[in-house]
């Protein structure tokens, strides 16, 4: 086998020399011809890989390579005779109504199974065309197919494009929108794509009325998310944690946002941002294999056409429970093509008040009377008062060197200001003498009143470059990346009044909302609040991730099957660094200091149940801390409870991946083949800090330590697709993943926390989480733009990560819990997913604006744990039952959704608490959200919308017990309902 390239009749041979040092090394290391390698001869020859790619690069400039067939023979004569039989058709798909490219499209030669798909771009490019006249055929779901003979000479390029028409059903008084031509481009890119996947559309996300990129997340298959003061969050696939995923912009690795974790938090990141997302449920051996859960691509918008691009947007609402406060939020988009050149660059901006109101609940088991008995310990309501920005802005720049070489440039940058006060009202109950169930005495109840403030800021910044060659025997691209994100706490302040000697009655029959009753003294004066303590904390967190890489593929056909051959290789070079710092004042040296110094009563309620009372008005109690803070001192034991819980949380941590891979695809009649492998590399240090004790728990010293690890991983993968029909695929993969362990959980450090008796350890010993994972999958797209779909996936998991609780039983620190992540033996994760989503546009008229986007996810986990005893739990954070019930309608330029989203109970944290004698595991409580939006066209370009979120008030609960016996409530928080209205503008 030869691969043959001329230029101006001249062959690679000869250009050679014009290509520098690296170019003359393989014309010495393979003499007349360069010839292609497969299997074991590819492992020999990959010496050669790094020459041959700094070759082409220095090569490309010169001109455009010209590929002339892959043939059989060394001999001259048979390279004519190739080239005389073969010719190669490329160009560019669009819609006839907009000029946008249309992804994901078929153009194949009719009547045989040459042919390709086109990329994101729309591009396409088929090799071994038979010379003669051949029709080629296009198509496209929601699309009327086209077909068209060309005649192609042997050796030919023959570049032609082709726009076709959408075959959306219309009647008079329904107004098709973009969102079925958005659909219809998913779908496309969907059913013809290598691997089992689900893509969404802007247009279809704009339906739903999601401010970040988390909340649209939770409405597509497999995919739960974890909540926020009732704002989605860190999002979790198939229930792993949100850290078994990968998350990339444009295919480039954004960086991990959280100071412990591994975990991208999405909330920052504005909806209007993307213009498509792609959630791969089983990657190919192309892509980091450190995903386990799979893969979240955020991709952006780039111009299309000549014509420019814009569209605006502006809205305004409020929370109801912080109705004094206006929410608003602002996008726009403008994008325009220059020749060669394109550009498109996103803003946005908001502006977020709202206000949860909180309830956390303690129960203990008292014996009264001889009797034991679950009583009420600790009631602690409070009011968060929050106000959350953000700013974003996005650009994509490409620049078309020629026609066959593409260089782009995109980056993204994100500002999300999370600023808080918490009000809260604790009472310790548990001090008292329970005389008989419901009546505490004695004298010895506390109240404690706290106000906190704290401003959180998160930086998510991406920038990377590079290029595509579409060279006629083979496709280059390679690019580079810097992502870096930041987690700044420059401070979280707290003030901590007590009030001694109180007695209580309650009435706990209803557990998760109990009476209270102060029996002998006022709650609600704050001169008997005195000054208890004076707190402030931080932390900044920065993780910097750098990746290189390059893809080569050389696609390749015969008279009964084409396919292609891929290879490449990619550097990522993480280091991740965290400062923390605890200080708490519990002596003030001047006049006796009370809450009435600064207190004030902001009138709010937990739900009308609970007044919160009196509370720390800040602003007072900023300047009154920053005019006498020589005044503010630590006893000994702040000193050491400072050390303990600063000195272990601060850490540096650098980790580096080097991964290379080989896969192949192949399309044989209905039958698609996608194999290969990866090879990763991992090399991790990290230093931290250990804090040092005697037998007495007294601290003697912290010790900077360090260490590291590596290891080798190869992962097999295997991808099957079988077409039954044009519209339906059969599907299956095989795949092996990795999940590798935080830093935090690495370094060995110890954290004590007295005041919830818990002591933190790192495990330097910990090993990386292996997954083997099986999917299966069927899917049939209907013809008003729908789907239908079901799957069933399998992970078998080795060595998962759980924390261990070992209470103490001796020592000073007896009766603590002591926490430590360590190693599962194994784990399995199952379930299945059931999709459907169709316009109803075949209905009679009226009744055909109807529209149902409706998926339910089922997932099951089992994993042994051996403390207390062996046993089999779930996963944390896995949610068994996820669904999504989405009811829209579209009328003469009028559209309105109802959209609900469920969330069944889960596990939290796993043995998290003893209750009655029994460790129990914190679950989440679930339920639905119900959403609403609904949009009128007044204009040609303009239509106005409202958005209202959250009409089910659904709370962020959580209790101890079982996922369906909740045995003790301890939390119940709300935020109510909010909403917007607004206006866009679209040209």
């Amino acid at each position: 086998m030869e691969l043959q390239y001329q230029r101006e009749k001249k062959t690679l041979q000869h250009m050679l020399p014009y290509g520098g040092s690296q170019c003359r090394d393989i014309q010495n290391r393979t003499g007349k011809y360069l010839r292609t390698v497969t299997g074991a001869q590819y492992i020999r020859t990959l010496r050669l890989i790094p020459s041959l790619l700094l070759c082409l690069l220095m090569l490309a400039p010169i001109g455009s390579l010209n590929a002339q067939g892959i043939e059989s023979g060394p001999s001259d004569s048979d390279d004519r005779t190739a080239t005389s039989r073969f010719a190669t058709l490329t160009g560019v798909v669009t819609d006839a109504g907009n000029n946008r490219a249309l992804p994901g499209a078929n153009v194949v030669v009719t009547g045989t199974t040459i042919g390709a798909t086109t990329d994101a771009n729309g591009r396409y490019t088929i090799n071994r065309v038979p010379a003669g006249v051949q029709n080629i055929t296009i198509t496209f779901i929601g699309y009327k197919s086209q077909n068209h003979d060309i005649t192609f000479t042997g050796g030919e390029r023959v570049t032609r494009n082709f726009s076709i028409d959408d075959d959306f059903i219309q009647y008079d008084d329904i107004v098709v929108t973009g969102v079925l031509q958005g659909q219809s481009r998913a779908f496309n890119q969907q059913r013809t794509a290598d691997n089992i996947m689900n893509i969404v559309s802007s247009e279809q996300l704009e339906r739903f009325p999601d401010p970040n990129m988390a909340s649209a997340l939770q409405r597509i298959p497999g995919v739960s998310t974890l909540h926020d003061r009732g704002e989605a969050g860190n999002v979790t696939l198939r229930g792993l944690p949100p850290g078994f995923s990968t998350v990339t912009l444009n295919g480039q690795r954004l960086a991990t946002t959280g100071p412990q974790d591994r975990e991208v938090y999405l909330a920052g990141v504005a909806a209007e941002m993307v213009s498509s997302l792609e959630v791969i449920k089983a990657i190919t051996p192309d892509m980091d294999a450190d995903a386990v859960a799979g893969s979240i691509n955020l991709i952006t918008a780039r111009p299309v056409g000549d014509a420019m691009l814009f569209n605006a947007s502006v809205a305004g609402g409020y929370n109801n429970n912080a109705s004094d406060k206006i929410n608003y939020r602002g996008s726009a988009t403008w994008g325009q093509r220059f020749g060669a050149l394109s550009a498109l660059v996103n803003a946005n901006f908001s502006l977020d008040n709202r206000v949860s109101e909180d309830l956390r609940l303690g129960f203990e088991t008292r014996t009264i009377n001889g009797t034991e008995s679950l009583e009420l310990t600790n009631f602690r309501p409070s009011a968060h008062l929050i106000e959350r920005e953000r700013y974003g802005v996005s650009g994509q720049f490409s620049y078309d060197l020629n026609p066959r070489t593409e260089l782009f440039l995109n980056g993204m940058f994100n500002q999300y200001y999370d600023r808080e006060e918490r009000h809260e009202l604790n009472l310790d109950i548990g001090r008292g003498n329970y005389i008989e169930p419901g009546v505490v005495t004695g004298n010895r109840g506390r109240a404690n009143r706290q106000g906190r403030t704290y401003s959180q800021n998160n930086q998510l910044l991406n920038i990377g470059a590079g290029a595509r060659h579409a060279f006629d025997g083979f496709y280059l691209d390679y690019s580079a990346s810097f992502a870096r994100s930041r987690y700044d706490e420059p401070f979280r302040n707290y003030f901590n009044f007590r009030q001694n000697g109180l007695n209580f009655t309650y009435d706990a029959s209803n557990m998760q909302f109990p009476r209270y009753e102060v029996t002998n003294l006022d709650p609600n004066n704050m001169s008997e609040f005195s000054f208890q303590n004076y707190e402030s904390r931080g932390e900044d967190a920065i993780d910097r991730d750098f990746s290189a890489g390059f893809n080569l593929t050389i696609p390749y056909s015969t008279s009964s099957f084409n396919g292609s051959i891929k290879f490449g290789g990619k550097l990522s070079a993480k280091d991740k660094e965290r400062e923390h710092f605890r200080r708490r004042w519990d002596i003030y040296t001047g006049d006796p200091l009370t809450l009435a110094s600064f207190g004030k009563d902001i009138g709010r309620s937990h739900q009308g149940r609970y007044n919160i009372g009196s509370i720390v008005n800040w602003s007072s109690a900023s300047r009154f801390y920053s005019s006498n803070q020589g005044a503010f001192q630590q006893s000994p034991s702040e000193v050491i409870r400072a050390i303990n819980q600063t000195d272990p949380n601060t850490y540096t941590a650098g980790e580096s991946v080097y991964g290379t891979y080989l896969q192949s695809t192949m399309q044989i009649d209905r039958l698609h083949l996608l194999g290969g492998v990866r090879l990763e590399f991992t090399d991790a240090t990290y230093t931290a800090k250990e804090i040092r004790f005697n037998d007495n728990g007294d601290y003697t010293g912290t010790l900077d330590t360090e260490g590291g690890n590596s290891y080798l991983d190869l992962f097999p993968m295997l991808h099957l697709r079988y077409s039954l029909l044009p519209t339906t695929n059969l599907r299956f993969a095989v795949t092996s993943t990795i999940a590798r362990p935080n830093f935090i959980d690495l370094a060995p450090t110890t954290n004590i926390d007295e005041q919830s008796e818990r002591i933190r350890m790192g495990n330097p010993e910990l090993k990386p989480l292996r997954s083997l994972n099986l999917d299966l999958m069927a899917e049939h797209y209907l013809g008003t733009v729908g789907l239908i779909s079901g799957g069933i996936f399998y992970k078998d998991i080795k060595n998962f990560v759980y924390v261990q609780n070992l209470p103490l039983s001796s020592g000073p620190y007896a009766n603590f819990q002591r926490l430590i992540p360590v190693n599962g033996e194994s784990a399995i994760v199952y379930g299945f997913e059931l999709a459907w989503q169709q316009n109803l546009n075949f209905l009679p008229r009226v009744l055909s604006g109807l529209g149902i986007y409706a998926n339910y996810t089922y997932s099951f986990s089992e994993a042994k744990v051996l403390i207390p005893e062996e046993r089999t739990v779930r996963l944390p954070r896995q949610v068994p039952h996820i669904a999504n019930l989405a009811l829209s309608y579209q009328l003469n330029g009028f559209m309105a959704q109802a959209s609900w989203n469920y969330q069944s109970n889960y596990i939290y944290n796993p043995q998290d608490e003893v209750v009655a004698g029994v460790l129990y595991d914190r679950y989440q409580e679930g339920g639905w959200q119900l959403d609403i939006s609904a949009s009128q066209r007044v204009a040609r370009n303009v239509r106005v919308f409202a958005e209202l979120n959250n009409l089910t008030n659904k709370p962020e609960a959580q209790y101890y017990g079982t996922a369906s016996n909740n045995v003790a409530p301890y939390r119940t928080g709300f935020v109510s309902w909010w909403g917007v209205i607004g206006a866009r503008f679209d040209m």
